[in-house]
């Protein structure tokens, strides 16, 4: 880990130790030498990219409007069949216990910084595999047409990725496969 005269946050703990362990850093890091876009925070989940002089803002969605705002552009390009209702949504990104079952997605949101404006969106969440570890399953993904050529998705990837890495580990789990 490289020296530093400030305290490190927990995350940043957790991502120094597993960049030499764990396999999906490797890739992690390959994804983001082949981006043509450039992220002004490595290993972070969140992040703020730049390409060809466009500037997105990537982070997790915190607020239900942003939950809902997520699961529109997923209605908007995905077919009714594919995406679950607003109602199971909501709960499921904030983590909230629905019929006896947990499962915590993680939705990630791209805002153009210029308007503000919600681009694209990618949600996934984390399976425990027992003592095999665990599985990042990627379930919505959706950019708007006019913002499709700025490789958004890709970073939005980026971040997710990193998170269910840092999740795994704080779980205590190794992050072996990622399917979606």
């Amino acid at each position: 880990m490289p020296k530093t005269n400030r305290i490190l946050e927990p995350w940043e703990h957790a991502a120094a130790s597993m960049v030499t362990q764990e396999h999906v850093w490797d890739a992690i890091l390959e994804l983001q030498r082949a981006s043509r876009a450039t992220r002004n925070q490595g290993l972070l989940p969140g992040c703020q990219v730049t390409r060809e002089e466009a500037v997105f803002i990537i982070a997790e969605a915190t607020t239900e409007k942003e939950i809902r705002a997520g699961h529109e552009l997923f209605c908007r390009y995905l077919s009714p069949a594919e995406v679950e209702s607003l109602e199971r949504f909501i709960p499921n990104v904030q983590g909230v216990l629905l019929l006896g079952k947990m499962t915590r997605y993680r939705l990630f949101l791209a805002r153009e910084k210029k308007t503000g404006k919600i681009v694209a969106a990618h949600a996934g969440f984390l399976i425990s595999m027992g003592k095999c570890g665990a599985v990042f399953v990627g379930t919505y993904a959706a950019t708007y047409d006019t913002f499709r050529r700025f490789g958004i998705m890709r970073e939005l990837f980026i971040c997710s990725l990193i998170q269910a890495a840092i999740d795994a580990h704080v779980r205590e789990e190794k992050l072996h496969l990622v399917v979606g």
